[in-house]
């Protein structure tokens, strides 16, 4: 009996709701397998699930962190020994390794190699959602991470970046993704010819979207890793996202915009996510900051 058949059982013994996914990657994918190994990319469903939930959360406009533990446990499942099952799981039907594939985290300057999964492959991930559910939330999840997200190293900066559509050109994509929000009742309007904002947008104890830019075309999906690299160098305060430095006293602090690459009507675009919260203090600078960002790739602010 193999993962697939094992986890069908697992869920529930009579039928399950079943659809099958390609998920291409559109840039190298820094996922390192259970082993921990720097040597080694893989394909792990931990952390598909992992971004997932993240991306549902950013949706979720309630600031009780306990009703939101608790929502999210009752859709995705809990964490503990003892706690509620997923109602929907997630299966590869075969492993995906790779040893020989690097790619410089630091692109711009040629630096810091790492081992990833290659760009322009496609993993046929299986779906499986217990019969009682509504399997249309779980798809509208699903594409939500896949029209916004990334996973792995550096995934805020255009590595790990995947798709399950095609687009024929940037209007079908913000179309798509515009009923995508919708579905989740996120009222988004336009606030430039590059950009989406979310109507009556109030900051959370959690991050949540508020808004959607959408950067110039390039011929290359590595070009706009490029660029995600060189627009990083605009971060000279830490507004944009920081590493912990127990040196200097520094917390870490992830950055509040979210850029992956898409691949629509054979180009590809930046397309960069703000995703607020209340830790955002020192609102002047920060949007100084991400506003030269923004330009670097291609937005106009």
């Amino acid at each position: 009996m193999n993962h697939s058949q094992l986890l069908e059982l697992a869920l529930n013994k009579t039928a399950l709701q079943s659809k099958t996914y390609q998920l291409k990657t559109i840039t190298p994918l820094g996922v390192h397998g259970a082993s921990g190994s720097q040597f080694e990319a893989e394909f792990r469903i931990p952390s598909l699930r992992g971004v997932i939930r993240y991306w549902w959360r950013a949706v979720q406009h309630m600031d009780e962190p306990k009703e939101l533990l608790q929502l999210e446990t009752k859709k995705f499942g809990g964490t503990s020994v003892n706690a509620q099952k997923s109602p929907v799981a997630f299966v590869v039907e075969k492993p995906w390794i790779v040893r020989n594939y690097k790619k410089f985290v630091l692109p711009h300057k040629n630096s810091s190699p790492m081992t990833c999964l290659p760009e322009q492959k496609e993993i046929p991930v299986k779906m499986l959602v217990k019969r009682n559910e509504d399997v249309a939330f779980y798809e509208n999840v699903f594409h939500l991470f896949s029209m916004l997200g990334s996973m792995g190293q550096r995934a805020r900066r255009g590595f790990g970046s995947i798709q399950l559509s095609e687009y024929e050109d940037i209007d079908d994509f913000i179309n798509e993704l515009m009923r995508t929000l919708n579905y989740f009742g996120i009222d988004v309007m336009f606030n430039s010819s590059h950009s989406l904002k979310v109507r009556n947008y109030e900051k959370l104890s959690h991050p949540t979207i508020a808004s959607i830019w959408f950067g110039r075309p390039y011929t290359s999906a590595w070009d706009v890793v490029i660029a995600y690299a060189k627009a990083s160098s605009k971060n000279q305060t830490g507004m944009l996202g920081q590493v912990s430095d127990k040196k200097r006293n520094k917390k870490r602090f992830a950055s509040p915009l979210w850029g992956s690459v898409k691949e629509i009507g054979g180009k590809y675009y930046p397309v960069i996510t703000e995703l607020q919260s209340q830790s955002i203090t020192n609102m002047k600078k920060y949007e100084n900051e991400r506003n030269e960002f923004l330009e670097v790739l291609g937005v106009s602010i």
